[in-house]
């Protein structure tokens, strides 16, 4: 009987026969039997957190011109979904059927790898001068959802803590990447973006003191008062006044009394790069010096007019001379 498909077909006389005899025909069958076919599931790879790739197999054993059509319910599976880690998992299949074939089933693999994320410092860290450290420093790591292919997925956080270049004094810092590495969370590989941590000058308070002499004497010192002197014992930081200062304040040129007061500037007084200085000033006075004028003694004979009276001069600075004194009256009761 005609027919390809796997089964039993008759074994018929056809045109088997002679004439001179008489054939008693007995017939037989003629059996096809099942093709093997061999279903391998194909081995696929995806990042953790992504959904698993469409699955398919490879066809080992089809003939006659088949294709992969004439299998029906083929079923692929694995136990792996989107939050399964990093690793390898079994790709199973089963339950196909073809008329013409006996099937049997080889495992493919799905391999989970890690899943990328950038993790970026945050701008804008930043401290003065003495103060303390930030207990963290600051970053952000990419987001992302199922079939994104990157980013933290399924409630992840990372672990660890990124650190800073050392130092203490006014400047930049590099944040680097510290314990929060890919050991923390094996289900991800880290790209790092790194930033800097800054250090800006502390504000120093200079306060002038009021200051004054007498005419004609040496300017005495100009003192000054500081407020805001960082020390800090957690960080080693312990600023004085002379540690961190130099230079000194100055006055207003001049000397006279009249020309005064005399503002008292601030110089060339200057701080180390950890500190900016805000500047209050104070007044220069300069006191009247005392100067004693004593008449001179004076004689004439009874009867004369008096003489010229003159006086002497006890207390004269600076180089001055009795020029410098004008209105001086000198006067007796005698005439």
């Amino acid at each position: 009987d005609s027919g390809e498909n796997a089964g039993s077909y008759a074994i018929n006389q056809g045109t088997l026969d002679n004439p001179n005899y008489a054939i008693t025909y007995q017939g037989a069958n003629f059996t096809i039997d099942k093709a093997a076919l061999t279903i391998t599931a194909d081995d696929k790879s995806r990042v953790y957190g992504d959904y698993n790739p469409a699955f398919t197999a490879s066809y080992n054993g089809l003939v006659n011109g088949d294709s992969a059509g004439v299998v029906s319910g083929l079923l692929l599976a694995t136990t792996a979904n989107n939050t399964s880690s990093v690793g390898h998992y079994a790709i199973t299949a089963g339950g196909a059927s073809a008329d013409n074939y006996t099937i049997s089933y080889a495992a493919g693999e799905l391999t989970v790898e890690r899943r990328p994320v950038t993790v970026t410092v945050n701008a804008g860290q930043t401290k003065v001068y003495g103060h303390n450290n930030p207990s963290a420093y600051s970053y952000t790591a990419g987001s992302g959802s199922p079939g994104s292919g990157s980013g933290l997925v399924n409630g992840d956080s990372l672990t660890g803590a990124l650190t800073r270049a050392g130092g203490e004094n006014v400047g930049a810092y590099a944040i680097e990447q510290g314990s929060l590495t890919n050991a923390n969370n094996a289900n991800y590989t880290i790209t790092y973006i790194g930033g800097d941590y800054s250090i800006t000058p502390r504000t120093l308070t200079v306060t002038a003191n009021d200051r004054s002499k007498t005419y004609g004497t040496a300017d005495p010192e100009l003192t000054y008062v500081v407020d805001g002197l960082a020390d800090n014992a957690a960080l080693g930081i312990h600023d004085t006044a002379a540690s961190v200062l130099s230079g000194g304040l100055s006055r207003e040129a001049g000397e006279t009394v009249n020309g005064g007061p005399y503002t008292i500037g601030q110089g060339d007084l200057a701080a180390n790069d950890n500190y900016t200085i805000s500047y209050t000033g104070a007044s220069f006075t300069i006191g009247k010096a005392a100067l004693m004028i004593t008449a001179d003694d004076k004689s004439r004979i009874y009867g004369e007019a008096n003489p010229a009276f003159t006086a002497s001069y006890n207390g004269l600075v600076n180089g001055d001379s009795a020029d410098v004194v004008s209105g001086l009256l000198l006067a007796t009761t005698a005439d």
